[in-house]
């Protein structure tokens, strides 16, 4: 299967390369205008801005995606350092016109969101619960979910090994932490490890091409307390000294259920994913310990930048060879449409959206 990975140098997307390179030819987009190091990738394509239809206009002829995985977006950090028209036009409207190419193409459209469609109020929050997003990231994100036939939304919150030069994630934080550092027992998480998001993506492009409409992929809840107390035992970090707190309260557990019944799919244990992510953060640290090192992202000569377009052309990339007839698809199952967007997330979304973002997966 021929698949297209946008976003391909971020933590998500760099981990959904190295995974799906194993049964695919992938093909991994970044923005980023040169290579940083090498990648597992088919190919890479650098310089392309999601914000630029006609950059993916070309992308699109020149790869001819059975399947894309759309692992572009504003984290709620980046939102809250950028403002709100970037996540807008990156995290709201870009998915929708992603979409639209797809369709166009005949190629089915992973798309990732997040948990924080909810407000983490409640809790155990089912995908037909009435969304209360809080914050501009949650609400631009809620906005960008896709319901249309041939695209699956997962909802979900990931957490892994991140190669930007400033990490905002919980990882990177927790290893770079000394001293004194907050566990917070009444904030409730049920993401997954990056790892673990990608091998469901290949179970759902291989095992479940019928699969469709908005899904919680998710874990058993943990505490952010008990997580970061299991990774440091893991990793020996008993110098670092993870102190209980009840400062926060927050639980914006996911229920799975649904998915795990329809699928049959149920991620490991939490101490088996943070077993395999200790042994990854082992493995890096043994390999030079660089952030960036852990990134895979070369450029490809077979597509260059138009400089007075700024789109991309293809030059000596090879056209990718006409696959198959499928077999009829099995009828779709679709997940129940989710619960209506409140009405404040309608508001944002009439905001015009602006230039000078970064898209980070």
């Amino acid at each position: 299967m021929r698949v297209l990975v946008l976003g391909g140098d971020g933590m998500l997307g760099g981990e959904l390369v190295r995974r799906l390179v194993r049964d695919h030819d992938v093909t991994a987009t970044v923005r980023a205008h040169a290579p940083s190091s090498p990648s597992p990738a088919d190919r890479v394509l650098c310089g392309v801005d999601v914000r630029h239809p006609e950059s993916l206009v070309d992308v699109f002829a020149a790869t001819r995606p059975d399947a894309v995985v759309n692992a572009v977006g504003l984290t709620a950090r980046r939102v809250g350092e950028q403002g709100v028209q970037p996540a807008i036009e990156v995290n709201a409207l870009f998915p929708h016109r992603l979409a639209r190419l797809c369709g166009a193409a005949g190629a089915r459209l992973v798309h990732v969101s997040t948990d924080c469609v909810f407000s983490g109020r409640l809790g155990e929050y089912h995908e037909d619960d009435v969304p209360d997003p809080v914050d501009a990231h949650g609400t631009t994100k809620l906005l960008g979910e896709l319901t249309e036939p041939g695209t699956l939304t997962l909802r979900t919150s990931v957490l892994g090994l991140e190669t930007a030069a400033v990490p905002a994630g919980l990882v990177e934080w927790f290893l770079s932490a000394t001293g004194r550092i907050p566990g917070y027992r009444r904030v409730v998480y049920s993401g997954v490890t990056t790892a673990e998001f990608a091998r469901f993506v290949h179970l759902a492009l291989v095992g479940h091409p019928d699969l469709s409409g908005v899904w919680h992929l998710a874990s058993e809840p943990i505490t952010k307390f008990d997580l970061l107390t299991m990774l440091a035992d893991r990793l020996g970090r008993h110098n670092l000294e993870i102190v209980p707190s009840d400062d926060e309260v927050r639980n914006r557990a996911l229920s799975a259920r649904r998915l795990w019944s329809v699928t049959g799919y149920r991620p490991p244990a939490w101490a088996a994913m943070v077993d395999e992510l200790a042994t990854a953060i082992e493995r890096r640290e043994i390999e030079g310990g660089s952030r960036r090192g852990s990134s895979h992202v070369a450029d490809v000569p077979g597509v260059r930048r138009a400089a007075s377009a700024g789109r991309l052309t293809p030059t000596s990339l090879p056209t990718a060879t006409s696959a198959p007839a499928p077999a009829p698809a099995p009828a779709p199952v679709s997940a129940p449409a989710p619960a209506p967007a409140p009405a404040e997330a309608s508001a944002v979304a009439g905001a015009s959206a602006s230039n000078g973002v970064r898209a980070d997966a």
